[in-house]
């Protein structure tokens, strides 16, 4: 089981990186957040020039993902998402999406790890 926390910087971490992810907006923390949801269920680590260009499989999927997926969690609440889910999301828009060949959990459960001012 994999626990992402307020503080800790997404698998793409070579994108811009907010001060924190905040999710349930439409903002660069759920952007990141989308794309590197995506990334590692795609098996994707981008390179620089690929981040500029949008060059990598998660690119075109990421905007749809975060509007449909992750700006609807509310900020300060807990919720999972598995990798499977996200796979069958990608190919239902057509993603050619390998079978995860690691031995990690395929469950992601992100929860924050402090509260945000309301």
């Amino acid at each position: 089981m994999v626990s992402l926390g307020l503080h800790e910087q997404p698998a793409s971490s070579d994108l811009p990186q907010p001060q924190s992810p905040i999710h349930g907006t439409c903002g660069s923390g759920p952007t990141d957040l989308a794309m590197s949801l995506l990334c590692d269920v795609l098996g994707e680590r981008p390179s620089e020039r690929q981040l500029i260009y949008g060059l990598f499989k998660a690119y075109p999927h990421h905007q749809d993902f975060k509007h449909e997926v992750v700006a609807g969690w509310e900020i300060g609440s807990r919720f999972e998402i598995d990798s499977e889910a996200i796979a069958a999301w990608l190919r239902k828009r057509g993603a050619e999406v390998k079978p995860c060949l690691t031995n990690s959990s395929p469950m992601m459960v992100l929860a924050p790890t402090c509260s945000i001012p309301t």
